[in-house]
Order: C-alpha cells, then sequence, then structure tokens
C-alpha cells in the first residue's frame, strides 16, 4: 500500500467526520459503558469508529483493520500477509499504516 495525497485527504476528511460525530455525542448527555477489560466505551466511540471503519474499508480495500472497539468485541482480525490499518479512538482519532509487514 502506498500513502499519496489522495489516502491522506480521505485520512483526513475521515478523521474530521469522526471528529464531529464524537462533540455531537459530547454535546448530549451520554453514558459511558465498560469493555470486558474494564475500559470505557461511548456511543462517541462507537460512531467514530464506524464512521472510520466503513471509510477505510472504501480508501483500502482488502486490506484488514485493527480497530479499538472492534477488537475489544471480537478479537483481532487475520491480517494474514496484508499490511494492517490501525487506529485508536478517542477525542482525538489516530491512524497508524503499517506497511509491508
Amino acid at each position: 500500500m502506498k500513502i499519496d495525497s489522495t489516502l491522506a485527504l480521505g485520512v483526513e476528511r475521515l478523521a474530521r467526520t469522526a471528529g464531529r460525530a464524537i462533540l455531537e455525542v459530547y454535546a448530549t448527555p451520554f453514558g459511558v459503558a465498560a469493555k470486558a477489560d474494564n475500559s470505557p466505551v461511548t456511543l462517541a466511540d462507537q460512531r467514530a469508529e464506524a464512521i472510520i471503519l466503513q471509510g477505510l474499508a472504501s480508501l483500502t480495500p482488502g486490506v484488514p483493520i485493527v480497530a479499538e472497539e472492534a477488537v475489544a468485541t471480537h478479537g483481532l482480525p487475520d491480517l494474514g500477509k496484508h499490511s494492517a490499518r490501525f487506529f485508536q479512538g478517542g477525542i482525538c482519532e489516530k491512524f497508524q499504516f503499517i506497511l509491508d509487514g
């Protein structure tokens, strides 16, 4: 996978869209649930991750994704011999791309 301006701009758009979704939830009274490991998860986390997962699947089809809330629920995906896309949630969405390995 090559990181080019199209991918970089797409990821920026996803981060901004996810950030807006987070702020929309934070503007309301919202609850905090606990994951199996007792770490917190909110509707904001879940909405942001859904936006990012759908967007990354479109930007880089066929590349496995390791995403915080999905891993907490379903475990790690089969990464095979592909590069992996990783992000973790929070008010600041972070993306890392693992290339060739």
